[in-house]
């Protein structure tokens, strides 16, 4: 077993806690493996697949963890050797199953003592891109063929677990709405009521790439279209639904951006189910220090009250010393979702790749590099971080000084900025220009501890980026905001 380990630290709420960082390489160590390109993680173990490992064909690694690191278990290839099999074109981990996705082929393994063994292929046709996304729920399956039908209309097909290892197709699912190239099925994700299905590159008549997400519910015959979920923003090249995540009756849904184009600077946004089954908007969220083609929302992981968000970046910088490829941590509190870290590779390669792939679970933070040539050219990586996250937590109870990302942003003319405080302490609110020209003073005041909000009406100003800042105390904070006209 190869691997690098490398202390650091990490700036939250202008405290500084140590965090492990491991940087994982391939145990085969081979140049354009793509390392990395497809991660999956639980309690127990760590999936990383090579799809480009032997000419193509690809291998999937798997790892077990624990709180002493991890530990190389097993290299699983695919049964049938053929060129540009992509074996390991998607994976993903549930409690006793693995789930290996090639060109037009489901490989499913289950945990027998120690090890992951093969039990059952579901078959599909490569050129529909069958199986490359896939969501499970309690066994059942939820495969995707985003390149099916007529003109890459798309299609999903729905698998029901019987009994030990027997999946019978039970639905077939298209979009509503045929428009080509929607590419409807190219993300997933469902529970016992409910399923969102992505048609990203919906647009082509209405708008080009802006995209759309389908909510279904469950009924006693079958899945039925409920709503179809367009994008808040009406800019083209969103990419809307290019990932999307299901939990506790939220969807997190991602618009990248188009990252042919760099016109977009992507968000993530979060919708609740309400008693009605309907999704509402209640929030989005914006990296702190966006900029156009961040890639921000390009992949994530939603688990509970915790959002962890890849930002792959583009290769505009790539002769800058400016690292453009981040993964950050949000968090949802009474006054939205805030960000609690962000991390970032340990090289500047503007094309390592960091950030297209993240996980997370107990603690264990998982950042795909599949580009990264550290050890071989575009062999790629996995970042394996470990923050102390217990002393976070307690952190927090005693610094309790929060200041939530301003709402909606970007904005025109108004926008709502909240922040929270743990005890009374005189407190000032001020926006600067990006010249750091103060440009209104929005709190000036004691206030006693609590939370609150203020409106800041910016008709007057001119469009572009602005920042604020919140001193309490010792305290201080700073964010930044959009204003688009």
């Amino acid at each position: 077993m190869r691997y690098l380990i490398i202390l650091f630290s990490f700036v939250f709420l202008n405290t500084i806690y140590s965090q492990t960082m491991t940087k994982i390489f391939s145990p085969d160590n081979k140049q354009d493996d793509r390392f990395g390109r497809e991660i999956s993680i639980n309690e127990k173990h760590i999936v990383i697949s090579a799809p480009y490992h032997n000419t193509l064909t690809g291998a999937v690694y798997v790892y077990s963890i624990s709180d002493g690191g991890y530990f190389y278990l097993q290299k699983l290839v695919p049964d049938t050797l053929i060129n540009r099999l992509y074996f390991g074109a998607k994976v993903l981990l549930s409690d006793s199953l693995l789930f290996i996705s090639s060109e037009g082929y489901l490989f499913i393994y289950k945990k027998s003592d120690s090890l992951f063994k093969f039990i059952k292929k579901i078959f599909g046709t490569a050129l529909d891109d069958f199986s490359k996304p896939i969501a499970e729920y309690k066994k059942d399956l939820l495969i995707g063929a985003p390149k099916s039908g007529d003109l890459d209309q798309g299609a999903v097909y729905c698998y029901n677990y019987n009994s030990d290892s027997t999946w019978v197709l039970s639905q077939m699912l298209e979009p509503s709405i045929f428009e080509k190239y929607s590419q409807f099925g190219s993300t997933i994700d469902f529970d016992s009521s409910f399923a969102v299905i992505s048609a990203p590159s919906y647009g082509y008549y209405s708008g080009h790439l802006r995209g759309m997400v389908f909510l279904y519910q469950k009924t006693d015959s079958g899945w039925i279209e409920k709503q179809r979920i367009y994008s808040p923003d009406s800019a083209y090249n969103q990419l809307f639904g290019i990932d999307l995540k299901l939990d506790k009756r939220r969807i997190a849904i991602g618009a990248a951006g188009n990252s042919q184009e760099y016109l977009f600077t992507g968000k993530v946004y979060i919708y609740a189910i309400n008693n009605s089954g309907y999704a509402v908007l209640e929030d989005s969220i914006y990296a702190s220090d966006s900029f156009e083609g961040n890639g921000f929302g390009l992949r994530f992981e939603l688990n509970g009250d915790s959002l962890f968000i890849g930002a792959s970046g583009n290769e505009r910088f790539k002769n800058s010393s400016f690292n453009n490829k981040w993964a950050y941590l949000y968090v949802r509190s009474k006054l939205g979702w805030e960000e609690k870290f962000k991390i970032g590779p340990t090289n500047q390669n503007a094309y390592n790749g960091f950030g297209l792939q993240v996980d997370f679970n107990n603690g264990n933070f998982l950042v795909g590099s599949p580009w990264d040539s550290d050890k071989k050219p575009f062999g790629g990586a996995v970042y394996l971080f470990q923050p102390n996250i217990t002393s976070i937590k307690d952190e927090m109870k005693v610094y309790n000084f929060i200041l939530a990302q301003n709402y909606p942003n970007p904005f025109n003319p108004t926008t709502t900025i909240s922040y929270s405080l743990h005890k009374k302490s005189f407190t000032t609110l001020k926006v600067f220009d990006i010249l750091g020209r103060e440009v209104i003073t929005l709190v000036n005041e004691e206030k006693p501890a609590g939370s609150y909000s203020v409106d800041f009406n910016a008709s007057n100003l001119s469009s572009g980026v602005y920042f604020y800042s919140l001193t309490s105390g010792s305290f201080t904070m700073n964010k930044k905001m959009i204003l688009m006209k």
